[in-house]
């Protein structure tokens, strides 16, 4: 697996955006890159999610000195996360940006989705944000979390649909390979169903695992499925919304575990 990882990243280093190849841009901190992050209790959990969010973009971090795409390629792929950020009750400074105020996970309505998914399972304390610093199953550490496209500017949102489209084989089979790797057994894709999907794009996410499109447009769920034996539910994402509340959220989260259970 570590292989197939190596070679479909190497190959995508060797890309070009614009005049430069990709791992040259990444190096002049114009674009980022993250692999897939194995929380170090996924094997204890219950729930066995792994976690997919839309892309890298913002991932600021500092890399090792490289000077081709192959080192670039261990460095990106050699990452590792540390999952006691997200309960940090200090917060994570910025980088890049010394100056700004720390960034909390606990404001984030991405990953306040994820530890309400995980009471549903036992993989954490009840009682919600009550729970999110003290919570004795450290809830943090039990997930896969990953992303569909794994190259983004490392400022800023997402680039535009010419960016990825020219790569979306890489990114299907980058995701395709980590789920043979980490054996979920559930599988949350965050990301909506125009990044599943998109648009004038002959390979999609959704073309690869043959999702049924849900009708109601008031479900948070938009599609859902059988990945051979994994469940698949894709949702819309929690902070397209501001006017969002965490009792929406919990919400949220009980129609997905329900749209996972009657999968088994």
């Amino acid at each position: 697996m570590e292989n197939r990882l190596y070679d479909l990243y190497c190959d995508l280093m060797k890309r070009r955006d614009g005049g430069n190849e990709i791992w040259e841009e990444i190096r002049d901190k114009k674009l980022t890159a993250a692999p897939a992050f194995e929380g170090d209790l996924y094997e204890h959990s219950k729930s066995r999610l792994m976690v997919v969010g839309r892309a890298v973009n913002g991932w600021e971090v500092d890399f090792p000195v490289f000077n081709n795409a192959e080192e670039a390629t261990s460095a990106i792929i050699g990452q590792s996360f540390d999952f006691s950020d997200v309960v940090n009750p200090k917060g994570l400074p910025y980088p890049d940006e010394p100056s700004r105020k720390n960034y909390f996970y606990s404001k984030s309505k991405f990953w306040k989705l994820i530890k309400f998914i995980l009471e549903l399972y036992g993989d954490s304390d009840k009682n919600g944000m009550s729970t999110w610093y003290t919570d004795n199953l450290h809830w943090n550490r039990r997930i896969i979390w990953s992303n569909l496209y794994k190259i983004a500017p490392r400022k800023g949102g997402n680039p535009d649909w010419s960016f990825f489209i020219p790569d979306m084989q890489y990114y299907i089979d980058i995701i395709k390979t980590e789920i043979k790797q980490y054996r979920p057994d559930r599988i949350l894709f965050v990301t909506d169903w125009n990044y599943f999907s998109p648009e004038n794009c002959e390979s999609t996410f959704a073309n690869e695992f043959l999702l049924e499109k849900s009708c109601n447009e008031n479900s948070c769920v938009v599609a859902s499925g059988k990945y051979g034996e994994i469940s698949v539910v894709v949702c819309k994402r929690p902070d397209r919304s501001y006017s969002i509340k965490n009792i929406d959220i919990i919400n949220m989260a009980k129609e997905i575990h329900d749209y996972f259970e009657k999968q088994r």
